[in-house]
């Protein structure tokens, strides 16, 4: 069980948890099958332990990633279908056990409700690794790295004001789409929001060059093509805040 919130590395850890249990033997295979609730669920009767099954069996020899398991159970109802995915994962994990290594992930509270649904979950369930939130500071120190791999760097006030950015998201905190109050920055996304702003502060980048006095002769440095400016930055961060109905307090 890899517990914590969305960009903390959980489903890269899956892929190389997959790569070191084929390297061992332990697994044919290091593909893993990443999945949510829609993979495998159906509509009617019989539609949910066919689509299950057919998942687990694409899985089989490698490792079945199950992002945001509760979501099996969501609705709460003794008729979800959500409940029939459950048990058809439990057979298969016991018939199985000798090919298939499943990985659920998500909110640590929410998993712990999830495997108190079924008497099973928990007793099949019992290694766990937590995956806690990003510190603002570790966040702006993979925004400099993530930018240094594509060939980008951030100007120093850029990176001052992501930490500032960071800080405040991770002070505040706003309902998910179930109404459940998170941190604002967990919502946001940790990591993959880092990776959205840099690549979309390399996008204004390019515009603002583009449009600069300099465009038609193409004069730039080297150190002009690569950095990215603070108000590269403001401008990415707007647009990706709206999108994920945030925002920060002055």
């Amino acid at each position: 069980m890899f517990a914590g919130p969305p960009g903390t590395g959980k489903t890269t850890i899956a892929r190389v948890v997959a790569k070191i249990y084929c390297g061992l033997g332990l697994l044919k295979r290091e593909n893993i099958r990443e999945v949510h609730r829609a993979d495998l669920i159906g509509q009617h009767i019989g539609e949910t332990e066919a689509k299950t099954n057919a998942i687990i069996d694409s899985a089989l020899d490698g490792v079945l990633f199950l992002d945001e398991a509760y979501a099996l159970v969501a609705t709460g109802a003794k008729n979800d279908f959500g409940l029939v995915a459950i048990d058809t994962l439990l057979a298969r994990m016991e018939n199985d056990r000798d090919r298939l290594v499943v990985i659920i992930a998500g909110y640590r509270a929410d998993l712990d409700k999830f495997l108190d649904t079924n008497e099973g979950l928990r007793s099949r369930f019992t290694r766990n690794i937590d995956f806690p939130s990003y510190t603002s500071h570790e966040l702006v120190e993979i925004a400099h790295k993530m930018a240094e791999q594509r060939d980008s760097v951030f100007e120093q006030s850029a990176l001052h004001d992501l930490e500032a950015l960071f800080a405040k998201l991770a002070a505040e905190s706003t309902p998910d789409t179930n109404g459940i109050s998170r941190r604002s920055l967990d919502i946001a996304g940790n990591g993959r929001f880092v990776r959205n702003i840099v690549e979309r502060s390399e996008e204004e980048r390019e515009f603002r060059l583009d449009h600069s006095e300099h465009a038609g002769s193409g004069e730039f440095s080297d150190e002009e093509l690569m950095t990215i400016t603070a108000d590269d930055v403001g401008r990415s961060v707007e647009p990706l805040l709206r999108g994920l109905g945030l925002s920060v307090r002055a």
